[in-house]
């Protein structure tokens, strides 16, 4: 069984650098610094420069089938060099995205599993907080409960379509 925080040299939290950062390429240097999981960081600095990435380590993993399996019976190739991870910099020379939603999504795509997660959860953020103007704490609450799903929608509609209409099943799904 194989968790990074466990592996020697793996859990390197580099704080004050990242608060330190004055520019994109401190923050990126900062980060790269960053040992364990992947977790979302996001950079704005005094000018306007906006800049999001992902920080952490990511492992390599073979890919003997399509579905996800146990770390221990699928084992580690390697780690993914920290230039690879996934960043976007806006200047503050360009118009910003009205949201960068960031949680309960994949924060990087490869050939392997992490294709599992695809964006719909930061889909669903971005649509939630353009809906309204004045968000509140409840409407918060339920974006946090909210369990919306472009594709499970998507699935539903095709199994509705495409099960025999007499069917338990097909009643079932067109609730």
């Amino acid at each position: 069984h194989q968790w990074l925080p466990l592996k020697k040299g793996m859990l390197r939290l580099p704080s004050s650098k990242i608060m330190q950062a004055k520019n994109w390429a401190n923050f990126n240097a900062a980060v790269d610094d960053f040992r364990a999981p992947a977790q979302n960081v996001l950079f704005m600095d005094r000018a306007g420069n906006m800049g999001y990435r992902v920080s952490g380590t990511g492992v390599i993993r073979p890919q003997p089938d399509s579905l996800p399996g146990p770390s221990d019976r699928l084992g580690w190739l390697g780690f993914e060099p920290y230039e690879k991870r996934r960043r976007l910099f806006i200047p503050a020379t360009q118009t910003p995205p009205k949201f960068l939603a960031t949680a309960n999504h994949r924060i990087w795509v490869d050939e392997g599993e992490h294709n599992w997660f695809p964006d719909d959860r930061a889909d669903r953020i971005v649509e939630f907080l353009g809906s309204k103007s004045d968000l509140t704490s409840d409407d918060m609450l339920a974006l946090l409960l909210d369990t919306k799903s472009r594709f499970r929608q998507q699935l539903m509609n095709w199994l509705a379509a495409n099960i025999e209409s007499n069917s338990d099943t097909a009643a079932w799904i067109k609730r």
